[in-house]
């Protein structure tokens, strides 16, 4: 019997190394452009796994639609597009691939921060206009003994902290679900949402969306960055209120801004778009020259939970039954790193159930990359 895996993660995900993966348990794999939950449903159908990307909504109404589905694979890290409340009720695996591009990312928001630091667009804009003046982009600061501030020290967190190493700047971390002994051996300082903000220079955002940090920078987190600050965004839009940051940006209450993630994507009517101190990009940030990222681990870890949700009882009966003894499966992008217990799992014991399966599907805690932290009760 062939299994059909709908793809819709087409731009980075090689079919050909995913039928690879999915070899051993004779799929077929098709894509599909639908993205809002009414079309997925229609694509959707009579699929036994899908593999999704960030912007594939993939909601109540669509777990619930599809009889025959018995994975979720998300090709990436954050898992904000997936209800992982109801899949945990049907018993649906929900699986990520955590070490998806920590480079890239991190490498990206450094781009963007150097780019604000030296105020590059405006430089770059004047010579294009002819002029040949570096005046009017003053002050440029001296990025040496500045103060950086990073939000969410999980693994791009940390990747973003190392690369900051060579530049001679003070790093503080803020993530309430690390303590300073988590922190050892990063050379950051711990300190508070307010704390970060009133001391940073620039301040780096590196969190997962959750109900917590949404429009966690509002009003008045840029009312109290010091005028001169530089905030980057290269994690989700909604952590930021674009409304508030449009606000702080006419009042000059910020030096400038890179975004790299919007919201909405794409923005229609963009005033953040007319401002000379802003750095804005398409969501690029997690592309290499290499235009298939991390397909073969999206497709492994999907292959293995199909494999093994297989093997347990059918999902009629998990409906029947309640929760599936996988509990919703997703391997934590920042396991301890601003998410609360559970947060992902659900509840301690279902998170024990959880590192138990990915043993079980052969995804060593090694896969997950630096920065893991053992899913223990």
């Amino acid at each position: 019997m062939a299994y059909e895996i709908l793809v819709s993660d087409s731009k980075v995900i090689d079919l050909e190394s995913g039928r690879s993966a999915f070899s051993d348990i004779e799929a077929t794999l098709r894509t599909t452009e639908a993205r809002e939950p009414n079309e997925l449903i229609e694509e959707a159908a009579g699929v036994d796994a899908m593999i999704v990307d960030a912007s594939t909504q993939v909601t109540t109404s669509v777990l619930r639609s599809l009889d025959s589905l018995q994975v979720v694979g998300r090709s990436g890290i954050g898992v904000d597009n997936v209800d992982l409340e109801t899949a945990q009720e049907l018993g649906i695996p929900v699986v990520n691939v955590p070490d998806y591009c920590l480079d890239e990312v991190s490498t990206h928001a450094l781009g963007m921060l150097l780019s604000c630091a030296r105020k590059l667009p405006q430089l770059d804009a004047a010579v294009k206009r002819g002029e040949w003046d570096w005046s009017p982009a003053r002050p440029i600061c001296r990025l040496q003994g500045q103060t950086v501030g990073i939000v969410g020290f999980g693994k791009i967190g940390r990747n973003f902290a190392q690369k900051l190493r060579g530049l001679e700047v003070d790093v503080l971390v803020y993530d309430p679900y690390l303590s300073a002994r988590d922190l050892s051996g990063f050379d950051v300082t711990r300190a508070s949402f307010d704390q970060l903000l009133a001391d940073s220079d620039f301040v780096s955002i590196h969190t997962p969306l959750t109900e917590e940090t949404r429009y966690l920078f509002a009003a008045e987190a840029f009312e109290t960055m010091p005028d001169h600050a530089v905030l980057i965004n290269t994690a989700r839009g909604p952590v930021v209120d674009e409304e508030a940051l449009v606000a702080a940006l006419k009042a000059g209450d910020l030096g400038g801004v890179g975004l790299d993630v919007r919201d909405p994507e794409p923005p229609e009517n963009d005033p953040i778009a007319d401002f000379e101190n802003v750095v804005l990009s398409p969501t690029p940030g997690f592309t290499r020259r290499t235009r298939v990222v991390n397909s073969p681990g999206a497709s492994a870890r999907t292959s293995r939970a199909f494999s093994r949700a297989k093997s347990h009882e059918t999902r009629s009966t998990r409906r029947t039954a309640g929760n599936s003894p996988l509990g919703t499966c997703v391997q934590p992008a920042n396991s301890r790193s601003f998410s609360s217990p559970g947060r992902l799992a659900v509840t301690c014991s279902q998170r024990t159930r959880c590192h138990r399966a990915w043993l079980s599907w052969g995804i060593s805690p090694s896969s997950r990359g630096e920065g893991y932290a053992p899913l223990s009760p």
